[in-house]
Formats: structure tokens, C-alpha cells, sequence
């Protein structure tokens, strides 16, 4: 009898003992990746396909190129890059035409510089915190061969990654 009741009250621990908050849902927001959208410089609402584009994150310690997760080569109007929240700022190398030929990159290259303040918030037990960011500035460096025109920043909120937050015309 003693054994059953034991039995029972670890069951009752373990099956009650788990709050709502322990496990963090898929659907729980997290933190957004900016989101950048191409655009046609000659008709300005009109969106534009990039050839081959792949984006790489670039170290700020040593300028080394960094892989970005779930990042690959394809043709596209949009991209969503990851800023980084334990850092002000973040530097990404944005490739048109990109052929990775057995590790030598080729393809035009642009560098864009995104400043930011970061917004740690608390989710829940499970989730922990998130990041928003608050854009301070978008800079493009250029080189001899600029395929980005120039850029409309459309909000410096950083907080939802399903809108459009940067416009880049091309």
C-alpha cells in the first residue's frame, strides 16, 4: 500500500508538476531578422529579382567571412538577415551572381553596415529573452562595381520579421 502511494505521488509531481510556461512554443515570436526587399531604381514600387544572391556575415573582430544559417544562393527579391544582439553593430557582404567554385567566392560583392540599440525582453521561463533592435543607421560600401543603388530604411523598429523593414534599389 505504502508503495502505491509513493508510486502516485511521484506520478502526480511529475504529471502536475510541469507548468504551461515550461516548454516554449514553435509559434512564440522570437527575435526578428531584418528584412530587406529589392527594388527597381527605374519604377521604384516595382520589385526586383537578385541573380544568385547569398549573403555572408562578416566578423568584426577580424573581417573574416561568417556563414549565415539557412542562407543559401538563389534568385530572389528578398532576404532576411540576423543582427547580432551582444553586439552594435553588424556587417554583411551581400553577393550578386554568387558560384562558389571549391571555396573560391566569386560573383559582385557589396558590403552593407547595419548600427543598432538592442532590447533585450523577457519572454517566458522556457523561451527566455529575445532581441529587438532600434536601427540607427545603414551604411553601403561601395566598390568599383556597385550593383546596390541606394536604400529607403522603412522602419527603425526591429521587432516583427514579417514586414519589410529596408527597401534596396537596384
Amino acid at each position: 500500500m505504502r508503495l502505491i502511494k509513493i508510486i502516485l505521488l511521484a506520478f502526480s509531481v511529475f504529471f502536475f508538476g510541469c507548468e504551461k510556461d515550461d516548454i516554449c512554443a514553435e509559434a512564440t515570436p522570437t527575435t526578428p531578422r531584418i528584412n530587406i526587399e529589392f527594388f527597381d531604381i527605374t519604377q521604384p514600387e516595382t520589385t526586383k529579382q537578385v541573380a544568385g544572391l547569398k549573403a555572408f556575415g562578416i566578423n568584426n573582430a577580424d573581417g573574416s567571412e561568417v556563414a549565415i544559417n539557412g542562407e543559401i544562393v538563389s534568385t530572389r527579391n528578398k532576404i532576411s538577415l540576423p543582427l547580432n544582439p551582444q553586439d552594435s553593430i553588424s556587417k554583411f557582404m551581400l553577393y550578386r551572381d554568387f558560384v562558389d567554385a571549391n571555396g573560391t567566392y566569386t560573383g559582385n560583392a557589396d558590403f552593407i553596415t547595419f548600427n543598432y540599440d538592442t532590447r533585450l525582453i523577457y519572454v517566458s521561463r522556457a523561451c527566455g529573452y529575445k532581441a529587438n533592435y532600434e536601427l540607427q543607421r545603414l551604411e553601403l560600401n561601395s566598390d568599383s562595381d556597385p550593383w546596390i543603388v541606394t536604400f529607403e530604411i522603412l522602419t527603425t523598429e526591429i521587432t516583427n520579421e514579417d514586414e519589410t523593414h529596408i527597401k534596396i534599389y537596384l
